[in-house]
């Protein structure tokens, strides 16, 4: 047993010795047949130029950032006008809609009450005329009635007078 363990601690040291060599070999074995392929070129190359471009982009993207910014605010600008422009049309087709509703309103009460103004009036003549009517007939009745008296008094006045006389010469 002590005989594998020591053949097994020299393998285990050669591998250590022989592997960092082999990989180093092997990576330069693959790097060169890397390098050596044209097509892997051409995608290094153009990614190396989206590096690039993506640098120039970082780089600038305050300016970029700055230039949207002012950008989306006069675009929000020209948009909150165009809004308030449309809510102001929008007012005053409201308050002409309401100031033709109050027209409306006011001449349909104005007619009505020129209509009950009339038939007020209608009806006051009409009350009146019962009322002088009525007048005229109690003092028709009042001027019978004291013609009737009248005339029943100076009946009876007559009456006496004609007993007196006859009284009178009877006497």
């Amino acid at each position: 047993m002590a005989q594998s363990l020591d053949e097994l601690s020299t393998r285990i040291n050669t591998y250590i010795e022989i592997l960092p060599n082999q990989i180093r070999w092997q990576s330069k074995y693959l790097l060169n047949d890397i390098l050596a392929n044209s097509q892997l070129n051409g995608r290094l190359d153009s990614l190396t130029t989206l590096l690039e471009r993506a640098v120039v982009l970082i780089e600038s993207s305050p300016e970029l950032i700055d230039n949207q910014r002012s950008k989306v605010m006069r675009d929000l600008t020209g948009e909150r006008r165009i809004v308030l422009e449309a809510i102001k049309q929008e007012r005053k087709a409201v308050l002409e809609e309401i100031r033709k509703g109050r027209a409306i309103v006011l001449e349909h009460l104005s007619n009505e009450m020129t209509f009950q103004r009339e038939a007020g009036f209608e009806d006051l003549n009409e009350l009146n005329k019962q009322g002088i009517n009525l007048n005229v007939t109690n003092v028709k009745d009042m001027a019978d009635l004291i013609f009737w008296r009248a005339l029943i008094l100076m009946s009876i006045l007559a009456i006496i007078i004609f007993i007196g006389i006859f009284l009178y010469k009877k006497l």
